[in-house]
């Protein structure tokens, strides 16, 4: 649901993951740089990249690339060779790194030297089909031409807007089959979570829905104390938008 520009950024690309698949440009795509808040989904959307290609699907968190190396007693640079090795041996493929910015810049130039190398040695054969789909938090001004340039396309990810935000909780609810909700109850939820995540709305809605739902039908009693008030949810927050958002996304 939702981040309907990315979604069509991506299937232009989906085809070059199919191992006949081709791809129509002068050199044969890397990756993307997808940035927005937490809880929007990025990494959701690089999943299901490779569930609609029948893709092998790998992640990693790029903080954990790192701590996991030095308490192994290797090398960083070592452990990201040996990640995109592994990734082109599975082609095709979609190569998730969380927190990317902690790689690209990173403070040991070895080890931006290395995810770099790495990025642009992807697909120089013609029999592989692997994508890099980067994510981070929050689009970073320090990131150097010479980064922008690994990726083939820059995507943002943003809140959901009221139509998408009704559609989620509704169709979370038909997930957990619960049917006694009034449209009035979705609607408060709806209209009080304005600039909020995806994850912090299905959270919401399990508090205020789903748990006491859950308990009526298994015969539990829920007091007057228990049951929250659902007209007093939550302030909406301000939008969370940086001009660098704007400035780069393209």
């Amino acid at each position: 649901i939702g981040h309907e520009s990315a979604k069509k950024v991506l299937k232009r690309y989906a085809a070059f993951l199919t191992r006949n698949g081709t791809y129509l440009g002068p050199t044969s795509p890397k990756g993307f740089l997808i940035y927005g808040r937490s809880g929007l989904g990025k990494g959701l959307l690089a999943k299901a990249l490779a569930g609609e290609t029948n893709s092998a699907f790998v992640s990693y968190d790029a903080n954990d690339i790192i701590y996991d190396a030095i308490y192994a007693d290797c090398s960083p640079t070592a452990k990201i060779k040996e990640i995109f090795s592994n990734v082109k041996q599975c082609s095709p493929a979609v190569l998730h790194i969380e927190n990317i910015e902690s790689l690209l810049l990173n403070r040991n130039e070895e080890i931006q030297r290395t995810i770099l190398s790495e990025i642009q040695s992807l697909n120089k054969d013609k029999k592989q089909h692997v994508l890099l789909v980067g994510t981070t938090v929050e689009y970073k001004d320090e990131f150097p031409d010479n980064v922008i340039d690994c990726f083939d396309r820059i995507i943002g990810v943003f809140s959901p807007t009221k139509d998408e935000r009704r559609e989620f909780i509704k169709k979370y609810l038909t997930e957990k089959k619960i049917t006694s909700l009034s449209n009035e109850a979705i609607e408060t939820i709806v209209i009080q979570t304005q600039y909020y995540t995806y994850k912090f709305i299905k959270t919401l809605t399990i508090l205020l829905f789903a748990l006491p739902c859950m308990a009526v039908a298994k015969g539990q009693v829920v007091t007057a104390s228990e049951k929250t008030d659902t007209t007093a949810v939550v302030k909406p927050a301000k939008p969370v938008m940086s001009h660098s958002f704007r400035r780069h996304s393209r």
